[in-house]
């Protein structure tokens, strides 16, 4: 090949834009797309699930990773709901959810909220995650964590009354309960 010819195809390459395609070595097989899709579709909202579970950036990461690969393995596209319940039962399934391995507010940086919810009961984490960035109401959450729907009920309320409860930073966080005062 000439260097004329060669500058010529490198340069008819750059005004192409960069596609994903380009950056993959192999083609993707059916699954692999699912979970690429999934991820660039839901990504950024499992991590918030998972970042609500574990204070732990990379086992919030591999919670997702995990997720994405258990429900990819089907022929449809996972919706948020799927790809959240294989969130929570992946850190269920971790052991790492006891009491003893609960973040405290000190192990947990950025706003004074992260900080509260990292504070509050494992089961009341996973319904206030499950419901807020899952997708999941709170009946669907009850089933995911194994739970009465009632029982369910009462700890996302708890959950909800603590975090809108005067905190010890000063001031009052905004009431996140329809119709409470």
């Amino acid at each position: 090949m000439t260097s004329t010819g060669g500058a010529h195809a490198l340069a008819r390459t750059e005004r192409r834009p960069l596609r994903l395609a380009d950056l993959l070595p192999v083609r993707l097989s059916p699954g692999g797309r699912r979970s690429f899709r999934a991820l660039r579709n839901h990504g950024t909202t499992l991590h918030a699930v998972a970042s609500m579970l574990t204070a732990d950036p990379d086992l919030a990461a591999r919670l997702v990773v995990l997720a994405i690969a258990s429900c990819s393995a089907d022929d449809v596209d996972p919706c948020l709901r799927d790809l959240s319940t294989a969130v929570a039962i992946e850190w269920l399934g971790t052991g790492v959810h006891h009491a003893s391995s609960r973040p405290g507010a000190e192990g947990v940086t950025g706003s004074s909220l992260l900080q509260e919810v990292s504070c509050l009961p494992d089961d009341q984490r996973a319904l206030l995650a499950l419901c807020r960035f899952g997708g999941h109401t709170y009946r669907e959450a009850a089933l995911v964590l194994g739970i009465p729907a009632d029982l369910a009920a009462r700890l996302l309320g708890d959950a909800l009354r603590s975090l809108a409860a005067p905190h010890p930073l000063g001031g009052e966080q905004p009431v996140m309960v329809r119709g409470a005062a």
